[in-house]
């Protein structure tokens, strides 16, 4: 699933019921998570750390005979193929939560700072995800949330393909957090 997909499935189950707490399609969610390029890269790492770890384990076994205690290396090793292994997860837990509790609502420009040079691909982004370096300009500037409790501003920074024609004004869908003034997921333009 490509990010213009999970941004249409995230519109259309805000819109279907408005309302949070909302049903959230758990495994649409996790073919995004877990099957797409980089979830898969980083889970193969971790599995294969893990493969390192037993064949180690096994090696410190014959040399020092059974019963002989793991090493801190072979602890760390562990450790960290299993949190590999875990991390695409992460994406998982936080995109449920938006669709399940995230208020859709509107965030004007009130002002845009000068563009900036062509964005690299940013940890999150879309063209991160698909391994492809960005063209486009990072847009940055303030923006005033409606939120439901109280209006806020805040900075905002993006790199995605409708930034670049946002003028002060321009209206932004979002998704917030229902109690704190927090954007949780930017949607594109309203």
């Amino acid at each position: 699933m490509d990010a213009a997909q999970l941004d249409r499935l995230v519109r259309e189950s805000i819109s279907a019921e408005p309302d949070p707490p909302r049903p959230v399609p758990r495994w649409v969610l996790l073919e995004h998570s877990l099957l797409n390029g980089p979830a898969l890269a980083v889970i193969a790492v971790g599995a294969g750390t893990l493969w390192a770890v037993s064949s180690l384990s096994g090696a410190a076994e014959l040399v020092g005979g059974p019963g002989s205690q793991p090493t801190a290396f072979t602890v760390v090793l562990t450790a960290l193929g299993v949190g590999l292994i875990g991390l695409p997860l992460v994406t998982y837990a936080r995109l449920a939560h938006v669709l399940r509790h995230g208020v859709r609502t509107v965030a004007r420009v009130t002002e845009l700072d000068a563009p900036d040079t062509p964005a690299k691909a940013q940890a999150g982004s879309a063209d991160a995800e698909h391994g492809r370096a960005s063209t486009r300009r990072r847009v940055t500037g303030h923006r005033l949330v409606e939120h439901p409790v109280s209006l806020f501003e805040e900075p905002f920074s993006s790199d995605a393909e409708w930034a670049e024609a946002l003028v002060p004004g321009s209206e932004i869908d979002v998704v917030v957090h229902p109690r704190r003034p927090r954007v949780l997921l930017e949607l594109g333009l309203a």
